[in-house]
């Protein structure tokens, strides 16, 4: 992915994790409760994770990045530890494996 990357002009230089992203899931759809557009969250976990090279599994990261588009970063944190959100997480994987959707940006 690094090589097709920079062929396209975008390097990777600093991409180090491979990330679960059902938190990442989450937090979108929580920041899109609150006002938060799908492509600023978007936008700002991709940038973490390619351009920053942070662990977007982290909830202590996810919480940074929650804050830097005006969202409480303890609400977010506080959501996050607990397992609202992932069973509708779930069901649009689901939904997106029936119609053999495997990458992202896919969901929410």
């Amino acid at each position: 992915m690094k090589e097709r990357g920079r062929a396209l002009g975008a390097p990777f230089e600093t991409w180090k994790w491979w990330p679960a992203t059902m938190q990442c899931h989450r937090l979108i759809a929580f920041a899109e409760e609150r006002g938060v557009s799908r492509v600023d969250s978007n936008t700002a976990l991709f940038k973490a994770l390619y351009e920053e090279g942070k662990n977007v599994s982290s909830h202590q990261v996810l919480g940074d990045i929650a804050q830097s588009f005006g969202l409480d970063k303890e609400q977010a944190m506080a959501f996050l530890a607990s397992s609202e959100g992932e069973r509708q997480v779930k069901l649009k994987r689901a939904r997106a494996a029936v119609l053999a959707i495997g990458s992202i940006p896919t969901l929410p």
